[in-house]
């Protein structure tokens, strides 16, 4: 889907035309003719995260990949038109980072923000590059599945049920950790009044034959 939306975005200098729903529904349409409607669904959901992550600027009409210009490489910049090489909405200039500093993939700087446990950057930053080659749709994929992991084991912390710590981001990455199922825990049962109780003996003692209790006033 991000490969589509970029596809989309250089025919009009970085910005996709259309509700977050509209484009949902033009996605899902042609990748999904069977299902649109839930395929839609996801989507808008995953521009959602996108949001989030800093990729894309959602406004009333439009959709801006932030950015850009970093998404090209000088061989695919000269086939887009000059007019179309800033952000028509924003026509913001991308700051120069420091001589000498470390330049991450933007991707990657997004997963490194969201992601709970920072610890060896630059070995996490590797593997990313490594797993990102294989497919353009793992950054928002990566994202749904830490958003929902970190709900998943907050209830569980409130539950006070058992949680193992987030992975190094490396070993997160290097073993798909964002392919895990964590089980959500049973909502709490409410304690059974004293009302309550005296209406589940009864309902017993009848199936059973016998006259309901009748508490004395």
């Amino acid at each position: 889907m991000w490969l589509e939306l970029t596809l989309i975005a250089d025919l009009n200098g970085g910005v996709v035309t259309g509700t977050p729903e509209q484009i949902g529904e033009s996605l899902a349409y042609v990748s999904l003719t069977k299902r649109p409607s839930l395929s839609a669904k996801c989507i808008t959901n995953a521009l959602g995260f996108m949001e989030k992550c800093g990729w894309i600027a959602v406004q009333t009409d439009r959709v801006l990949i932030l950015n850009y210009l970093k998404y090209h490489t000088a061989e695919t910049l000269k086939k887009i038109p000059t007019n179309e090489r800033t952000n028509k909405q924003t026509n913001e200039q991308t700051p120069k980072p420091p001589r000498g500093a470390v330049v991450y993939d933007m991707g990657f700087e997004n997963f490194w923000k969201i992601y709970p446990k920072h610890a060896g950057k630059k070995q996490a930053a590797d593997q990313w590059k490594k797993e990102a080659a294989h497919s353009a749709e793992l950054p928002p994929l990566i994202a749904a599945a830490i958003a929902r992991q970190k709900e998943i084991r907050a209830a569980r912390a409130q539950a006070k049920l058992f949680t193992p710590e987030w992975p190094d981001p490396v070993r997160y990455l290097k073993y798909h950790r964002w392919e895990d199922e964590i089980e959500m825990p049973e909502p709490a049962q409410q304690e059974e009044t004293r009302e309550e109780a005296l209406e589940r003996m009864n309902r017993i003692r009848v199936k059973a034959g016998l006259k309901p209790y009748e508490p004395k006033r």
